[in-house]
């Protein structure tokens, strides 16, 4: 996140002249994109269907499309949780060893 003057006032703007609902659709959009970049990189990866825009476009629409969605969810104000993030990981790296062992949870 920015704290460059000039950015924090643009931020504040936006959120002053949108709705707190179309906050919400411009974040879903963003979401919506940042799905459809995803599949163009897996569609690259799996060397299937390629997308017409090279890996590099992809990449970098991928990163752009991130950002759309971290600066939107801090003009809304949605924040990280620390303490959600690492239960997800512990809960995804043993769901994926449970696999790769043969078990299922």
């Amino acid at each position: 996140m920015s704290d460059i003057p000039e950015v924090l006032e643009a931020k504040a703007k936006v959120k002053l002249a949108l709705k707190e609902s179309d906050l919400y659709g411009q974040l879903a959009e963003e979401c919506s994109e940042l799905a459809q970049a995803a599949l163009k990189k897996q569609r690259i990866l799996n060397g299937s269907n390629l997308p017409s825009a090279s890996e590099d476009i992809v990449d970098a629409n991928l990163v752009e499309e991130l950002t759309d969605i971290l600066l939107s969810a801090d003009v809304i104000g949605l924040r990280k949780s620390d303490k959600i993030y690492d239960e997800k990981a512990l809960r995804w790296g043993r769901r994926v060893t449970a696999v790769s062992e043969g078990k299922r949870s």
